[in-house]
């Protein structure tokens, strides 16, 4: 096999392992992204749901917390006694609460008066300062909306023991120009309203959309990357509403999905690297087999071009046998002496057609017949004796004979003798010329 040859044996068995590889690598990268990709949807959902149960559950106690400052205003709306004890329940309940109290607005001055406060955290002394961020919101009381609703005001700042302290209004009407007022601390009330979230939420944020300030509410937790899952939702509280956002990190929400990818990769790897081995092996052996085959063929071939050269040569022998035999027989016909062949006892096997013409005798019934019948009787003893001479000295014996004809008559005949000899078996006949006169 030839380089050429051999090149493209190798390149044939290196290809396919390196479709294999291929295909393997492939299938592996499919699987493990849907792998990946079942996670992340996993994960997603997952989000989803938390971020829902977190919603339900916010929503659920804000509207707790509005129906509490409504039940607080019936229950006690005709006694102003039983409405100063239910505020007074109703902030030791809650201790987001700031500050809360009735408030009436004068319709002839025109003025905002406190006609009974609560104030936590040792605040009693800032009551004038309540009362200025308390007339701040009186705009909202110009029209005021049905007894039963809740106004929630934007996020303010008010004043503490100089300090800037964040503080959110929410405002009931409790009678004729009264109304319940109620000052707490947002960042408070949402953590108290949200509680303990979800270890998998890696942040929450609570907005004011109506407010339209990046400052959230409320914040928990930080964002330091991007590629955190993030949900939305609006929460309606009272007059106002607010966004909802949770962010997660997919890794946390799916903590396999790493594990995962790496195992799909490492099979993969595995079951590609076993089969391109096998596919690897099988080409080498069928690239050896090719090869012996092909060397096989060249032989074949060259087998075959030895035996038409032989045919040649056996078809050219033949012709010259032929062309050598019929040489032989023209020899025979034109020779005037009688040429014949005779076996190891003596008997003829062959003789020429020219006894007919001399002797009168056919050769043909004179096959098979001892030469010493055409002998007279005192010269087959002379002819014995030159045919053991020509088998043990291997040379050709000349002697003088006399003939019978077909009357019988005796005919004087000259022969030589020549032995016929077998590597295997000896002497095997004889061939006689035999010369009449």
């Amino acid at each position: 096999m030839d380089s050429s040859e051999r090149t493209q044996a190798t390149v044939h068995h290196y290809w396919l392992t390196a479709l294999v590889i291929s295909a393997g690598l492939a299938v592996s990268w499919l699987v493990a992204d849907k792998a990946i990709s079942d996670y992340q949807k996993r994960a997603i959902d997952q989000h989803q749901q938390q971020h829902n149960l977190l919603h339900t559950r916010l929503q659920g106690r804000i509207n707790s917390l509005l129906e509490s400052i409504g039940w607080v205003v019936i229950s006690a709306r005709d006694s102003p006694t039983m409405m100063r004890h239910s505020i007074a329940a109703f902030t030791n309940s809650y201790p987001s609460i700031m500050s809360a109290g009735l408030i009436r607005h004068s319709a002839a001055s025109d003025e905002l008066l406190w006609e009974y406060s609560s104030v936590l955290h040792r605040q009693s002394n800032r009551l004038p300062l309540l009362l200025e961020e308390a007339r701040a919101l009186s705009g909202l009381m110009e029209n005021p909306p049905a007894s039963a609703a809740v106004i929630v005001t934007p996020r303010i700042s008010l004043s503490m023991e100089n300090q800037l302290q964040q503080a959110t209004g929410l405002l009931r009407q409790a009678g004729d120009n009264l109304w319940l007022v109620l000052l707490v601390d947002p960042t408070a009330l949402l953590k108290s309203l949200v509680g303990a979230p979800d270890t998998t939420l890696d942040a929450i944020r609570i907005h004011d959309l109506d407010q339209h300030s990046k400052t959230p509410l409320y914040e928990t937790g930080t964002i330091e990357e991007t590629g955190y899952l993030q949900q939305r939702s609006e929460l309606s509280v009272g007059n106002r509403s607010w966004l909802l956002a949770t962010y997660a990190r997919p890794g946390e929400l799916a903590p396999g999905a790493w594990h995962s990818w790496q195992s799909v990769w490492l099979t993969g790897l595995t079951i590609t690297g076993l089969f391109a081995l096998v596919c690897y092996l099988l080409g080498r052996r069928t690239s050896r087999l090719q090869s012996g085959n092909r060397e096989c063929l060249q032989k074949l071939k060259e087998q075959r071009q030895q035996l038409g050269n032989l045919r040649v040569e056996k078809n050219i022998i033949r012709q010259a046998l032929e062309e050598c035999e019929q040489r032989t027989r023209d020899l025979v016909e034109l020779s005037p002496d009688i040429t014949a062949e005779l076996d190891e006892s003596g008997r003829i096997g062959f003789i020429s057609g020219q006894v007919a013409d001399q002797l009168g005798q056919a050769p043909a019934d004179l096959d098979g017949q001892p030469l010493s019948n055409l002998l007279a009787e005192r010269h087959r003893q002379v002819l014995t004796t030159a045919l053991e001479a020509a088998r043990q000295e291997h040379t050709i014996q000349t002697t003088d004979i006399r003939l019978l004809n077909r009357e019988g008559d005796e005919v004087n005949a000259r022969v030589r003798i020549l032995s016929l000899r077998n590597a295997v078996y000896g002497c095997t006949g004889y061939r006689l010329g035999i010369r009449i006169g």
